[in-house]
């Protein structure tokens, strides 16, 4: 449904020279091996496109030449008034200078969307119960935070820092000020994103047109045409712009880019790239007889059946070399093994030595869960952390994968299954119960490692597959101080 009063504005730009702009001229257009998300451009005029299948950064030139590949997942990116690149995943974000992250900070619930001022405070909406509108200092300390009555779908910064998100159950654009304080409300657009220009002019995204606000709400152009020909879109789902001008679509039903501006001599957009292959089949690695057991295995980034784990409980990995520069970065996965009987769900916790600048650890990028429902606890994945996960039905399967983390190992160390910190015992809902009745002994329990040798460990980490694991105590996740720090109201 769209609003009568932007959307009759609109149309009458198109046939009438009512409006105060034309509208930018088609240029040209290109098609990706993937189905784009949200993107945006850096300073050098290059395009950041999410990968939404890879969930990563692919990096190209503003006429859709690939370039050096950005090795973080992400949902959203940003670029501030400095050209630092503030690239977001479901529950913390990073910020890249140069290709070098700087700082990373973690949020509660699914970010979805993100943006930073010249000062390089950040601001982040997510989504889930409560919807949030959070603001971070510099070193990603938490500042303000506002509960949010809807689902937000994207965020803008504005003229004088008002941020902008949409409201898509409420058919509104919904304006907070810096201290994420509520504005004011415009009604009346069915839009999929937003963005902004340097002049704070608003461009909103419809599925198959573009509206263009001035800072105020008065609409200044429209344009777009429903279709898969060239200059047409219909499943619009993010927009971007350059320091000159240049408008760029991304359409998630055809895979293209559509880019409404000047075309230069030098623009030469790629052609479509051939057919991809047939997927490639996942598998389900079958039930063996043994106790339940929940452990951690760590291998290399993958993209195809990036949630199933290892191929049983017995080729776990749990041993790895540490990065001291940071470069690689790899997943460890948190698996329950049900030992013949089909899982419904587990809760545990993680414990890691985290990565700060003055004591380099385990750095967590991003958690990807794999479970249909998961329940963490607002520190996760912070070391002591806990998590709940279930399936809507019976998982029948030796690795049964809750979610993954993206890590990098800056120096030797562990990380190691934990119960949760007010139980004494990880406890897992076999099928058919529904309850978490059933303790899983403390010896079931695994762990990683990361270059132990070298500080007196066992390098080979601990697969409860292949041997009794010790035991270790449950740690506390946060402090109650920083749990009312989490969730103060602004």
């Amino acid at each position: 449904m769209r609003s009568l009063l932007p959307m009759g504005l609109a149309m009458f730009c198109f046939v009438s020279a009512a409006c105060a702009e034309s509208p930018p001229p088609f240029a040209f257009e290109w098609v990706l091996p993937f189905i784009p998300g949200q993107m945006c451009t850096e300073a050098g005029g290059n395009l950041w496109v999410i990968n939404t299948e890879s969930v990563t950064i692919a990096p190209m030139t503003r006429d859709g030449h690939g370039l050096y590949p950005i090795p973080f997942p992400a949902r959203d990116v940003f670029r501030n008034a400095t050209g630092h690149m503030y690239v977001m995943d479901s529950r913390s974000y990073v910020v890249l200078d140069d290709s070098v992250s700087t700082v990373q900070a973690y949020f509660p619930q699914v970010g979805t969307g993100i943006v930073a001022k010249a000062n390089d405070n950040v601001f982040v909406v997510s989504a889930g119960w409560p919807s949030l509108l959070s603001a971070f200092s510099p070193l990603g300390d938490l500042l303000h935070q506002r509960s949010l009555a809807f689902a937000p779908r994207d965020l803008a910064l504005g003229q004088n820092g008002v941020l902008l998100t949409l409201d898509q159950a409420g058919h509104q654009i919904v304006r907070f000020d810096q201290y994420t304080r509520y504005l004011d409300a415009w009604p009346g657009f069915d839009a999929q994103a937003l963005t902004t220009d340097w002049d704070g002019n608003i461009y909103v995204l419809s599925s198959d047109h573009v509206t263009k606000l001035d800072p105020n709400g008065t609409v200044l152009t429209s344009w777009g045409e429903p279709g898969d020909e060239p200059g047409q879109f219909r499943d619009a789902v993010s927009i971007a712009l350059n320091d000159v001008g240049d408008v760029y679509i991304a359409d998630r039903a055809t895979h293209r880019v559509l880019m409404f501006g000047t075309r230069i001599a030098t623009d030469d957009p790629p052609p479509p790239p051939p057919p991809p292959p047939d997927p490639t089949p996942c598998g389900v690695a079958p039930l063996t007889q043994h106790p339940p057991a929940v452990l951690l295995h760590v291998t290399t980034p993958r993209i195809d059946c990036a949630c199933r784990g290892p191929s049983s409980m017995q080729t776990a990995i749990t041993s790895a070399d540490p990065s001291p520069d940071g470069s690689v970065h790899q997943f460890v996965y948190l698996i329950a093994s049900p030992g013949g009987r089909g899982v419904l769900g587990f809760e545990s916790a993680i414990g890691y030595r985290p990565h700060r600048a003055e004591s380099p650890g385990l750095e967590i990028v991003s958690w990807h869960a794999c479970a249909d429902v998961e329940l963490p606890e607002p520190a996760w994945p912070d070391s002591g952390a806990g998590n709940t996960f279930t399936w809507h039905d019976c998982d029948y399967t030796d690795v049964a994968v809750g979610g993954y983390f993206e890590v990098i190992a800056h120096t030797v160390g562990t990380m190691r299954v934990l119960p949760l910190s007010y139980a004494s015992q990880v406890k897992w809902a076999a099928c058919p119960s529904r309850n978490f009745d059933d303790a899983i002994a403390a010896d079931r329990l695994g762990w990683v490692s990361w270059g132990g040798d070298a500080v007196g460990l066992d390098h080979d980490g601990c697969n409860p597959g292949l041997g009794p694991c010790q035991g270790v105590t449950a740690v506390h996740p946060t402090t109650w101080g920083r749990m009312k720090a989490l969730f103060r109201s602004p």
